[in-house]
C-alpha cells in the first residue's frame, strides 16, 4: 500500500520504455498496489538513499588514508607545494 505523502509540487515528465520495461514497471506497481508513476518515484527514492550511503562510505574511505604516511618534513601537509615544486 502506498505511503501517504504530503502534497508537494511535482514535475511532470515523459519517459519511453521498451515493451519489457513497461511490463516490469506494471508488475512492480501492481505488486505494491500503486500507480506506475508512484512505483518509479519509490525506486528513485531508494536509489537516492543507496547513492547517499555509497557516497558516505567513499568519503570515509578517502579520509581513512589521511596521515598514514610519515615523512621527514612535519609541515609537508601544509607546505606541500613548496616542498614539491620549490619556492
Amino acid at each position: 500500500m502506498a505511503v501517504a505523502r504530503k502534497r508537494m509540487k511535482m514535475k511532470r515528465t515523459q519517459i519511453c520504455f521498451t515493451d519489457r520495461q513497461w511490463e516490469v514497471a506494471k508488475r512492480l506497481a501492481e505488486s505494491k498496489g500503486v500507480s506506475v508513476g508512484q512505483a518509479l518515484r519509490d525506486l528513485v527514492d531508494a536509489a537516492e538513499q543507496s547513492f547517499d550511503e555509497w557516497e558516505q562510505k567513499r568519503r570515509e574511505a578517502m579520509w581513512s588514508i589521511v596521515g598514514m604516511a610519515e615523512g621527514a618534513n612535519p609541515k609537508a601537509a601544509v607546505n606541500h607545494d613548496e616542498i614539491l615544486y620549490g619556492h
